[in-house]
């Protein structure tokens, strides 16, 4: 299912107990039984998305990870197959799942309602800036035991484009269980938006390195400021768009505005995840900052001049 939704490929040994039964003309939606599953060596090896009708996602490549060993438990009767756990733990990373799948005939007519909550260690994160971008566009705010909630709702055949916000608070989490702590961003300081950032005239703005310096160590701070959404345009990938922004945030202390795209960063775009992650490496030092922006179908250029 993976391979079919995200393009995603899985390695491992899988192992099955259990019974499904499936009535004259394998009519999915008619199955019945249960299934245990174990996946030993569970990975997924470092590849490209290809998130149909995604041109953002299809475009972003994930690392290698290591899921360790996965297990599963499913039933299926009167046209539902319950998904009743699915855990991974493997000292970078938990994953639980659990959800529905109402059964149709073809199944990818079928259609999902699944939460899942996931913990990345700050070594993985690490590896790729896509994972903090993704983050960074689908999560609601880091909770505080380090995980992200996340709801899929929708038909089978379009679940690439059916993550959504998850509202819920999370399970409280098991200390006894936690596979690495929790972390703490270093706070800004009370007065950062006066002392930290001048506005010296129309566009152009002067930034302490300092601040600088805070956003790129923990890019949820941004996260947590603004609703950021990869935006399309005739059918290609151009940049991402920031909703919600919260007022006195850093997007609105620097002079952003709701429904604003960023399209490109000291000259160079940002139109994908990856093109994202290779401009951020090349942030921290820089001595100027340019945003090149799209608002209300017109072009701006913001200049942010970093003070040491």
């Amino acid at each position: 299912m993976a391979r079919s939704v995200l393009g995603v490929p899985l390695e491992g040994e899988v192992t099955a107990t259990g019974e499904i039964l499936l009535p004259p003309g394998e009519n999915i939606s008619q199955a019945t039984g249960a299934l245990e599953l174990t996946c030993k060596g569970c990975r997924i090896p470092a590849s490209q998305l290809s998130a149909r009708g995604h041109p953002v996602w299809a475009s972003m490549t994930l690392p290698d990870i290591d899921l360790g060993q996965v297990r599963a438990r499913i039933t299926l009767g009167n046209g539902n197959l319950a998904l009743e756990s699915l855990t991974a733990e493997k000292g970078d990373i938990t994953l639980k799942v659990s959800g529905s799948v109402r059964l149709r005939h073809p199944i990818e007519a079928s259609v999902v309602s699944a939460r899942i909550r996931v913990r990345l260690g700050k070594a993985l994160l690490e590896k790729s800036v896509a994972l903090k971008i993704f983050y960074a566009t689908y999560a609601n705010k880091q909770q505080d035991d380090g995980s992200y909630l996340f709801t899929i709702q929708g038909p089978l055949r379009r679940m690439s484009g059916m993550i959504r916000k998850e509202t819920a608070p999370p399970d409280p989490p098991d200390p006894s269980e936690d596979p690495f702590p929790p972390r703490r961003p270093k706070p800004l300081p009370a007065d950062w938006a006066t002392r930290l950032v001048s506005k010296v005239g129309d566009g152009h703005w002067t930034i302490q390195r300092e601040l600088l310096d805070n956003l790129l160590g923990d890019p949820s701070k941004l996260a947590r400021s603004a609703r950021i959404v990869p935006t399309v345009r005739d059918g290609k990938p151009i940049g991402f768009k920031l909703y919600a922004i919260r007022p006195g945030s850093i997007y609105a202390v620097l002079g952003l505005r709701n429904g604003d795209t960023i399209t490109a960063v000291n000259g160079m775009s940002i139109a994908s995840p990856d093109r994202a992650l290779r401009v951020y490496s090349k942030l921290r030092g820089a001595k100027k900052l340019t945003f090149a922006l799209i608002r209300r179908g017109k072009g701006l250029i913001h200049t942010y001049e970093i003070i040491e």
